[in-house]
């Protein structure tokens, strides 16, 4: 017997062995003075009992949960099972033109509103339980099994719902029902696909609905955090039914038989083109903000989750990958771009991770399979570079963008989200050019840095836009290419726009309540990172040479701020100075904290402390030892 029936086995006896128990049969044995909970007594006349009464009982949850029997007998007859399906998929819409309002509500009669809003809600919780015998009935029939699924044949999307949360409570339904009867479900709906087309009718169509794109993931197999199995989760009250569940989910992850079933959904959903599919929902909708988040969250967990696998592979395609970029730059104007480049930089990264496993694999087969896919990537995506660069400086596109009333001052016009995501996307390509000459060759020659460096001189207090360009600097300073060095230096008059912003500066804290500009913190650190580069490149040294000023500034301005910025504030410790014991018995004077003005911070001395070997924390057991400076000795950056 293998482990797995064995652990089946052994928690199928103890729920028998606990369904068998009649001492524990209702959340309410728990409770003294009660001996019947109150749908015990409703359930002893079950044709005189309607289901909407059983619904509107406050433990309802609570019972199902502690195994009443009587309650799952009634909730799982065929009748009542229909019905909890219809509360769950029946949508009602508003009239058109017609806005939600809460004193609407006052005026509906109260089954309407329990119709609408309790019932979808406690159904979703009751499936949520999952109660064996409640499920098996939905699953076994394939006929019902597709009538859940009518909620979305159904959706109108035109229509605004009277209730939105009910597609919530659907998809957080399936996606339970998924964990458990994955091979049936899916059986059922790829036997409708030549018949209905499921794939773009139950699923694609209604990307922006909430969680769609998680359901997406359940149903092309792969895991989702709800799917984790964590004992150390589980309260003291919880039950063991649901203990066995999860425990067995987590042994269904090395069901073989189920992992060729999700393999073979796979290759259904690539063979019915699922990608071109959400790829032109994504094109039709460029104003539904809901729908750019579930799309590029969709691929970005197909990436992150399966990487190496056909699924991943075909998404990663040439042609699907520039249908992306396609998409993304002509609609630089909404969200697309704001929700596709995160996604760009998550391709970047697993096409990282798979030379790192190529490396590694001795299958030559596999290795030149990822090498292929791989080496296509980066190229597709850097060939995009200049239209993604073009952006920053569209005219176009930035006379768009509303002003922006600061504290400091009026953005006319701001940076923007866009703008910034771009620049977030140029720096990625900078990391991964940092030893591949032909990408430094492509950055270089598209006079990326040039318009970097002014957008980081023109907005003056955008910390997150100062830091990405400070990022890219340090990376080509830090780098071996001395042609992208002076191309960045010279080219683009870095130094000469460091001095200026010096002299800016400078003006500004001169001024009546002035304060010190927001990019002051990088400029600094722009300049040393120069001034290490020029001390390791006699080319560019030769140049710095040559600035008007530049060595004034280094010896003067920088020299000074650097020495500040390494002065210890309050200067050096007193150690071995202070006595506990003596502060506790002496007056509060200065003298309390062994501080000497002769000692003071303003001196340089160094102190060191000698220690005996002596377990004793008094202070008779240090001695303090003072060391002088040579004269001769500077303070250097």
């Amino acid at each position: 017997m293998s482990e797995q029936e064995h652990n089946e086995e052994f928690f199928d006896e103890e729920e028998d062995e606990l369904q068998d128990n009649d001492a524990f049969t209702s959340i309410w044995d728990l409770v003294p003075g009660y001996s019947q909970s109150p749908l015990d007594s409703m359930l002893e006349n079950e044709e005189g009992t309607t289901l909407e009464q059983v619904l509107d009982e406050d433990t309802l949850i609570q019972e199902l949960k502690s195994a009443n029997h009587k309650v799952i007998s009634y909730l799982s007859r065929d009748d009542n099972i229909n019905k909890l399906i219809h509360y769950i998929t029946t949508e009602d819409y508003l009239e058109p033109g017609v806005q939600l309002n809460p004193l609407d509500l006052e005026r509906e009669d109260e089954e309407t509103l329990k119709r609408i809003y309790k019932y979808p809600f406690i159904t979703s919780e009751i499936f949520n339980c999952d109660i064996e015998e409640i499920i098996t009935p939905i699953i076994k029939s394939k006929e019902k099994t597709f009538l859940l699924f009518s909620y979305l044949l159904n959706k109108d999307e035109s229509k605004t719902p009277r209730n939105p949360s009910l597609s919530q409570y659907f998809v957080k339904t399936v996606s339970t029902l998924f964990q458990k009867y994955y091979k049936e479900i899916v059986e059922t709906l790829m036997e409708k696909q030549n018949e209905l087309n499921v794939l773009q009718k139950l699923f694609t169509s209604h990307i922006g609905l909430c969680d769609m794109d998680i359901l997406i993931l359940k149903l092309l197999g792969f895991e989702t955090a709800d799917d984790t199995f964590d004992q150390d989760g589980f309260g003291a009250f919880a039950t063991q039914q649901r203990i066995r569940e999860l425990f067995l989910m987590k042994q269904r992850g090395n069901d073989m038989e189920l992992q060729q079933k999700k393999k073979q959904v796979r290759e259904w959903a690539i063979k019915n083109n699922i990608f071109d599919l959400v790829l032109d929902k994504l094109a039709n909708c460029n104003e539904d903000e809901e729908v750019h988040r579930n799309v590029f969250s969709l691929f970005s967990q197909i990436v992150e989750k399966g990487t190496n696998n056909d699924l991943t592979n075909e998404l990663l395609s040439e042609k699907h990958l520039n249908s992306i970029l396609d998409i993304m730059l002509k609609n630089s104007g909404s969200t697309i771009l704001v929700h596709g480049i995160p996604f760009l930089r998550i391709v970047i990264s697993a096409n990282d991770e798979i030379e790192d496993s190529d490396d590694d694999t001795s299958d030559e087969g596999t290795q030149k399979s990822h090498q292929g896919m791989g080496s296509k990537i980066i190229p597709i995506i850097l060939s995009r570079t200049k239209q993604f660069t073009s952006l920053l400086n569209d005219q176009e596109f930035i006379t768009q963008l509303p002003s922006m009333a600061l504290t400091h001052g009026v953005l006319d016009p701001p940076l923007g989200e866009t703008r910034l995501r771009v620049i977030e996307h140029l720096l990625t390509l900078f990391k991964i050019s940092q030893n591949n000459l032909d990408y430094q060759k492509e950055l270089t020659s598209l006079n990326v840095m040039n318009i970097l460096i002014d957008l980081f001189f023109k907005y003056e207090f955008n910390s997150m836009l100062h830091c990405q360009v400070y990022d890219m600097i340090k990376i080509v300073l830090t780098s071996n290419n001395t042609e992208m060095k002076l191309k960045l230096i010279k080219d683009c008059e870095l130094c000469q726009k460091l001095l200026a912003a010096h002299d800016k500066n400078k003006q500004r804290l001169s001024e009546s309540k002035g304060f010190s500009l927001g990019y002051m913190g990088f400029v600094v650190e722009i300049s040393n990172a120069i001034r290490r580069a020029g001390e390791g490149d006699s080319e560019l040294a030769k140049y710095l040479t040559s600035v008007q000023g530049w060595k004034e500034y280094v010896f003067g301005p920088l020299l000074e701020r650097n020495t500040q910025n390494e002065k210890q504030l309050g200067g050096p410790v007193p150690i071995g100075t202070f006595s506990a014991s003596a502060y506790a018995h002496e007056e509060e004077d200065d003298d309390d904290y062994g501080y000497d003005e002769e000692d003071s911070s303003d001196s340089d001395e160094e102190v060191v402390v000698k220690r005996t070997h002596s377990d004793s924390d008094s202070d008779d057991d240090s001695e303090v030892i003072r060391k002088k400076p040579e004269e001769d000795d500077q303070v250097y950056m």
